[in-house]
């Protein structure tokens, strides 16, 4: 070949032999990459025991937000029960899901401290530091 002719890659198209056509050489292959079916493996393992972790985790905030929801169900009593809900704990913060804007005034400003009072003397549930109220769907 003259310089200034133009050659032909491995699959006969022009270009320069050894290139793919997207101007990369060799074999596409990455630098540390395992061979066929090694890396699957790991993988499948990996996404196993995440997903049974996750599961795990889930099942367990399940559980702890249920003690807090018959705890709520105690400290609040009947005229609470239909219009509020346990949504989350959190760093010693209990937010509290509401059925009005109405009523989250009531409970901040007037029910709030009798209700942690109520809620920090029960054995079952970890320290409540804080109670956050807000307007939500209260359906579970």
């Amino acid at each position: 070949m003259s310089p200034g002719q133009p050659t032909s890659g491995p699959d006969g198209a022009p270009g320069d032999p050894g290139r793919s056509p997207g101007g990369k050489s060799g074999s596409g292959s990455r630098k540390g990459r395992t061979g066929p079916g090694k890396a699957g493996r790991g993988s499948a393992r990996l996404g196993e025991v995440l997903g049974a972790l996750l599961s795990q985790r889930r099942y367990a905030r399940t559980l702890a937000l249920e003690s807090f929801r018959v705890a709520w169900s105690q400290a609040g009593g009947d005229r609470l029960e239909g219009r509020t809900r346990v949504a989350n704990f959190r760093d010693g913060t209990l937010t509290i899901m509401v059925a009005s804007a109405a009523l989250r005034y009531e409970l901040s400003a007037f029910g709030g401290a009798d209700l942690l009072a109520r809620l920090k003397a029960d054995p079952a549930i970890p320290d409540v530091q804080k109670l956050v109220f807000r307007v939500g769907n209260i359906e579970a």
